[in-house]
Parts: C-alpha cells; sequence; structure tokens
C-alpha cells in the first residue's frame, strides 16, 4: 500500500472516527469500544511505520536523528491533547463525574479530528527531499581497498574485550520477577475493562438475571482486592 497512503489511512480514517466518536459513541458501549480501538490501534500503527516513511522522505543517514526530532513532537501532542480535552471540560457546566455527560466532550472529540485533518493536507502536500540534497555517507574501509587492515584490527580489538560474567540474577528468575508486574497489569486492565459490560449487582435484578449478577459482583470484589494489592505496592 505504501507508506504515504497509509498515513493518509490513518489521519484521514482517524478523523472520521473522532467525528463518530463523538455523534454516537454515546449510543451503546458497543459503539463507544468499538471506535474506540479503532483509533487507538492508529497510534501503534503509526509509531511502527513513521521510520521508514522518514526514509523515504529524507534518505537513510540521518533518519535515527530526524526520527528523535519527530519523537519530540509526538511527546508534545501526549501533553498538548489531555490539554484540549481539560480546557474543553473546565468551560462546559457542572462537576466532573456529576453534573459532565457525554456531549461535553464532543467539542474536544471534534477539535482532534480538525488537527487530524489538518495532518491529513499536511501528508498530501508533502514530498520527498531530492536526493542531490542527501548527505552521503564516507565509504567504508572495503571500498577504500583497507578491508584486510581493518579486519586485523577489528580482531584485536575484539580480543581485549572481556567477556561478561555469570549474571547476578539467573534469567528464569529475573523473567518471573519481571513478569509479576506483567501480569498484575494484564488482570488489572481486564477486570476493570470487564467492569464495562457487567451486568447491575444481583439485588437489583430478577430471576435469570440474578446470575450475572452475581458475577458482577464477583468482578467488582476482584477489582477492589487488586486496587487494594495496587496501592499497598505503590
Amino acid at each position: 500500500m505504501g507508506r504515504k497512503p497509509i498515513y493518509m489511512l490513518y489521519l484521514g480514517l482517524g478523523a472520521a472516527l473522532y467525528v463518530a466518536l463523538g455523534i454516537f459513541g454515546d449510543t451503546s458501549m458497543a459503539a463507544f469500544v468499538i471506535l474506540t480501538g479503532l483509533v487507538l490501534s492508529f497510534y501503534g500503527g503509526g509509531f511502527a511505520t513513521i521510520p521508514a516513511y522518514l526514509r523515504d522522505m529524507f534518505g537513510t543517514l540521518q533518519v535515527g536523528a530526524i526520527h528523535g526530532r519527530l519523537l519530540t513532537c509526538w511527546s508534545a501532542a501526549g501533553i498538548v491533547g489531555p490539554a484540549i480535552v481539560n480546557i474543553t471540560l473546565d468551560a462546559a457546566e457542572g462537576a466532573p463525574g456529576e453534573d459532565l455527560t457525554a456531549a461535553d466532550y464532543r467539542p474536544a472529540l471534534f477539535i482532534m479530528a480538525g488537527l487530524l485533518a489538518v495532518g491529513f493536507i499536511a501528508n498530501l502536500l508533502v514530498r520527498p527531499v531530492n536526493e542531490k540534497w542527501h548527505e552521503k555517507s564516507e565509504p567504508s574501509d572495503e571500498e577504500n581497498g583497507n578491508g584486510s587492515d581493518a579486519d586485523s584490527a577489528a580482531e584485536e580489538k575484539s580480543s581485549d574485550v572481556k567477556q561478561a560474567g555469570n549474571p547476578i540474577v539467573p534469567v528464569p528468575v529475573a523473567w518471573i520477577i519481571v513478569s509479576i508486574p506483567m501480569l498484575f497489569g494484564l488482570v488489572y486492565t481486564f477486570i476493570n475493562a470487564a467492569q464495562l459490560f457487567i451486568q447491575p449487582d444481583a439485588d437489583e435484578v430478577d430471576g435469570d438475571e440474578a446470575e450475572a449478577g452475581a458475577a458482577a459482583t464477583a468482578v467488582r470484589l476482584a477489582a477492589v482486592v487488586l486496587r487494594g494489592t495496587h496501592t499497598l505496592v505503590s
């Protein structure tokens, strides 16, 4: 498909999804989850595609430095985005968690869609830098006829490097230590996400829905336990 077209898809479809989220996001939980999941999936896709796209635009020699500058802008966007949401909510009347509704979030979502539309137009207009402006890399030792000297120097240098000793912590133990917080985060996220879809408590339902209410109560209790554990650990 190509790097530029895929970014046109990210930006164009992303803007449409933000608009759809603002209009239809409060109609049903399924619509909200699907639209939000699609928007979030673009983040990883864009992050994975950008190095190759930068190579197409600027060549390969300084693509690392250019990527670093782009990540700085990416970080700035991570600050500006939540600030836009906060500013629009502060302008709305009502207290957070009490009076504010889904409609109060729509201005922020529409602003995000507008910014993505600007990005779509910018991506449409951008052109690769002419190859005559690409910085040329220096010829290697093999191209200069000094390949054998370079190989011998590399071998001498490698012989001077000390071999790494045994790790302080055995590798399996290190993996277990790392896996514990990862597993905790996954379970914690799953339980909190499950609460979006659970049914009311058992005392609020009748008949066949009692079993669903009991499952919902179990999920809530597990979430409380995890939150308490997280508080104690932190």
